[in-house]
């Protein structure tokens, strides 16, 4: 039996991502790729990427083991509309993670990430990213308004929003 909150969780976070991602694809092609101080230099599209990254890392390469798994590359990535195709795999990849761990979210595994050896859960991999997520969109979103294009309020939707 698949652990249905996880995979409604997940679909909160996928309708927040989609509203700052229909924002992010109106925003000139120099302002996504302008480095930001208040992102330690990097720019939306570099933390956008890291988003991904962090899914593919814990996630994929991670619990799945999955060591093959592509990351993003900047040069494939030169604006927010390149990064639906990325979203679309992570999304792909969450629903392998659901599947393949169906009944056992809570199952200690070792596995190796970023060179060591941790002893993680698939539901901590999947937790891990989403709300990693949430805290780079804060990010972008502050990014954002300072280059003068505020995004909308991208929380998680409320629950029987109609939208």
């Amino acid at each position: 039996m698949q652990d249905e909150g996880l995979a409604v969780m997940y679909g909160w976070v996928r309708g927040a991502r989609q509203v700052l991602m229909q924002h992010l694809a109106t925003l000139p092609h120099e302002a996504y790729l302008a480095p930001r101080p208040e992102l330690a230099g990097a720019s939306v599209r570099d933390r956008h990427m890291h988003v991904v990254d962090c899914y593919v890392q814990w996630a994929g390469r991670g619990i799945l083991d999955e060591a093959g798994l592509p990351v993003p590359d900047a040069t494939t990535w030169p604006d927010a509309r390149s990064a639906w195709s990325w979203f679309e795999a992570v999304d792909v990849l969450v629903a392998r993670l659901l599947e393949t761990f169906e009944g056992r979210l809570d199952t200690p595994v070792d596995r190796r990430v970023y060179g060591e050896v941790l002893r993680l859960t698939p539901r901590w991999t999947l937790v891990h990213p989403m709300t990693h997520e949430f805290h780079h969109k804060g990010q972008i979103r502050l990014s954002c308004r300072l280059l003068g294009y505020p995004a909308p309020q991208a929380d998680m939707p409320l629950p029987f929003d109609a939208g």
